[in-house]
């Protein structure tokens, strides 16, 4: 019988350790027990460009430097009615064996969200053809065309799922 128990959970340990939790339709959260996928940030070189796009219900623009350092680093601005809304500031790093995806928010003022030290991180889960799952956001890219979705938690504790539509900017 302690055999059997021991096998049992053994065999259904692995189920567990790479299972996901789905967020909202597009997105996940990452698993706190779960590993993560092993990824270099040359492998997100494809991200690197100007994209341009509408997404909570304004203009939106994402531009992103190469890969240099070992990191990526971009900025994000929305535009509602010809005036700023609010900025980011973006940065892809290395995170273990795989990927962050960083995010600073800024008012259109310039004014931070977040106190100095902070920042919201979005860890690399897992990566299905063009789909990068982050935690809360996923990336679809189709050649020129790259869509974010995007989990948004609401006061009651829900997620409300975000799109962002972007096209590579001049193509």
């Amino acid at each position: 019988m302690k055999k059997l128990i021991t096998l049992s959970i053994i065999f259904s340990f692995p189920v567990f350790l790479f299972s996901q939790i789905k967020l909202t339709e597009n997105t996940l959260r990452l698993d706190t027990v779960q590993s993560r996928i092993e990824y270099t940030i040359d492998e997100m070189s494809w991200y690197a460009d100007r994209w341009e796009g509408v997404g909570f219900g304004a203009k939106v623009e994402e531009n992103f430097g190469p890969p240099m350092g070992e990191t990526m680093i971009g900025t994000f601005r929305m535009i509602k009615d010809g005036k700023p809304v609010f900025y980011e500031m973006l940065l892809i790093e290395p995170d273990g064996n795989s990927l962050a995806y960083k995010v600073k928010h800024f008012n259109a003022d310039f004014s931070g969200w977040e106190e100095k030290e902070d920042f919201v991180s979005f860890p690399l889960i897992k990566i299905e053809k063009n789909r990068y799952y982050f935690d809360g956001l996923t990336m679809v890219h189709e050649g020129d065309v790259l869509t974010h979705y995007l989990a948004m938690k609401e006061k009651d504790g829900t997620f409300n799922e975000v799109t962002l539509n972007y096209r590579r900017a001049d193509k």
